[in-house]
């Protein structure tokens, strides 16, 4: 089980070992690339890992994935309701 950091909890951008994923921080402010996985088959174990990764680094970016727009809806649907915003 993955330990998750709070969204709000302390910002800590640094590499962080992961059983199932590999993250690489993209800069020293915030984002990583998520590498060794592929989305359109995602396991509790390794959402749980993409969800801390999210938290820690804020921003997180997947290459060259090929899942279709439900394979995307229904993984970003494991990470909460879908949000309503003014700018969106």
């Amino acid at each position: 089980m993955v330990n998750s950091v709070h969204p709000t909890g302390l910002f800590d951008n640094s590499a962080k070992d992961y059983q199932h994923i590999t993250a690489h921080p993209l800069a020293s402010a915030m984002g990583a690339e998520i590498r060794g996985v592929d989305l359109s088959d995602v396991s509790d174990d390794v959402m749980a890992e993409i969800e801390d990764a999210l938290y820690r680094h804020k921003m997180i970016f997947f290459r060259d994935q090929e899942i279709s727009f439900t394979d995307h809806e229904n993984l970003i649907l494991q990470l909460g309701e879908f949000g309503t915003d003014a700018y969106t």
